[in-house]
């Protein structure tokens, strides 16, 4: 099992022992930090799975430390520390970015099952947002688009360009080849970088489902909504907010989506009345042949129109051939660190097979090529079988006869993502029913028959029955 690593920013250093006693006896390798000035090095250096942090320090505030470490990291768990912890001061650590808050002075058995819970709930999160195709990879900059093509130097020189000076960006590009780098990059490289960047993939939603998780609901305003909710674009506040495959979208969510863009308002879900305003800055993408879906009626010539106004096409990876090599040598460091190997030594034949592939899954085929050789630490891999491999991909652009059944194909695969997530989340809570409806903000009843609908029975995770009312 890899050791758990945490950071503590404390300047009491009664306070900073306990803490460290208390990790270390969970199982933690522990970075303790008592100067605050020092604490954003050593959070880049460590790059720990947990921070705990002081709110009353002198010099840097809790407060400012907590926005400079959550700009860094949208996902480490962080959990603030005080003796004053006053409602005012809860929310404005919740607010700021802050996952929970444990008063001061520690109890050290209550201290570690906060840690745990906050822990728990980001790894299933994760696996949640793998499983939609959502996972974000933090902020980007135009260096980490790798390559040395005049192709790839106008990109960056585009995604420069567009960062600060449009509130639109249209991203087109056949799949595989980085338009979640380009929106990253966008954002990144704009003053908006240090708020949030929040990613959603338009194919995993139905229709109905889409326009809650973006906009937002208002409590009661379908069967299963229990509380009021905050959508993408509200979360997106300040920041931005990326739409990958948009071209998926149905007319009345482009319509209600394309009003959103041009006047800066929107209403929650079942709350029409009132009207919300929003700063965010979107970024759509898409795989498909943008203009031909507009042709075809498929896509609004109107949103169409507002989005091109800044528009980044990525190119195939066959189109920039200079980009390939240092690709490789790219992804082979990255996957050797993930992997703790030494890097493997491509003999020049294999780079210049490598050179010569058409690569049909552009980069995410080439990064997946780079893989296979570190883990086997075999360069044999690729000749024998993966790049000859007759690879089957979507071409860029979409028949019109592909798209008759979209419909059925969307339900299909968001079924496939709810029964994904259901079984996720029955095994992170042992099974226990009652506990997985109240995390996927479901009915009981919801719950139990997608389990009959999907065939998941209880039994299979061996742990005992919920104790819930009969349903």
């Amino acid at each position: 099992m890899i050791d758990r690593k945490a950071l503590i920013v404390e300047d009491d250093v009664e306070s900073l022992w306990n803490c460290e006693a208390a990790l270390k006896d969970g199982g933690f390798v522990v970075t303790p930090c008592s100067l605050p000035e020092e604490a954003v090095d050593k959070f880049k250096r460590e790059k720990p799975d947990l921070v705990l942090l002081d709110i009353r320090m002198p010099g840097k505030s809790g407060f400012e430390l907590l926005k400079e470490i959550r700009a860094l990291d949208l996902r480490v768990c962080i959990i603030m520390l005080s003796a004053f912890g006053d409602s005012e001061t809860v929310v404005r650590a919740l607010k700021d970015g802050a996952d929970n808050f444990a008063d001061k002075p520690l109890n050290s058995k209550k201290l570690m099952i906060t840690v745990e819970k906050e822990l728990k709930r980001r790894d299933l999160e994760k696996e949640v947002r793998t499983l939609r195709g959502m996972q974000d990879e933090g902020p980007a900059t135009v260096k980490d688009i790798i390559g040395k093509s005049d192709a790839t130097e106008r990109l960056r020189k585009e995604i420069k360009m567009y960062a600060d000076t449009a509130d639109v960006v249209l991203i087109t590009g056949r799949p595989g080849v980085g338009k979640n780098l380009v929106a990253r990059a966008l954002h990144g490289e704009s003053s908006r970088r240090h708020e949030a960047f929040v990613h959603r993939h338009c194919g995993t939603f139905s229709p109905n489902i889409f326009e809650s998780a973006i906009f937002g609901h208002r409590k009661g305003a379908f069967t299963d909504a229990r509380y009021d909710k905050k959508g993408a674009i509200e979360a997106a506040e300040n920041g931005s907010l990326f739409l990958d495959e948009i071209g998926t979208l149905g007319f009345d969510v482009q319509a209600k989506l394309l009003l959103v863009i041009e006047s800066g308002v929107y209403s929650r879900v079942g709350d029409e009345a009132s009207v919300e305003r929003t700063n965010a800055k979107f970024i759509a993408a898409t795989n498909e042949d943008i203009q031909t879906a507009v042709l075809e009626r498929r896509f609004r010539e109107d949103l169409f129109h507002r989005l091109k106004e800044a528009w980044i096409e990525v190119p195939p990876l066959m189109e920039r051939r200079e980009d390939i090599l240092p690709l490789v040598d790219h992804y082979m460091e990255i996957e050797s660190r993930r992997n703790h190997t030494d890097p493997v030594e491509l003999s020049a034949g294999m780079r210049e097979m490598l050179l010569n592939h058409d690569w049909p899954a552009n980069v995410r085929g080439l990064r997946q090529v780079v893989r296979n050789v570190v883990r086997t630490g075999d360069e044999s891999v690729v000749e024998s079988g993966l790049l000859r491999k007759p690879v089957i991909t979507k071409t860029y652009g979409v028949s019109y006869d592909e798209c008759t059944d979209l419909k059925s194909k969307v339900e299909m695969a968001v079924a496939e993502v709810e029964k994904n997530m259901i079984t996720v989340c029955l095994r992170k809570h042992g099974g226990n029913r009652k506990q997985v409806a109240d995390h996927l903000d479901i009915s009981y009843r919801s719950l139990l028959y997608k389990m009959k609908k999907y065939g998941l029975r209880h039994g299979r995770w061996g742990q005992q029955e919920d104790a819930h009312p009969a349903a």
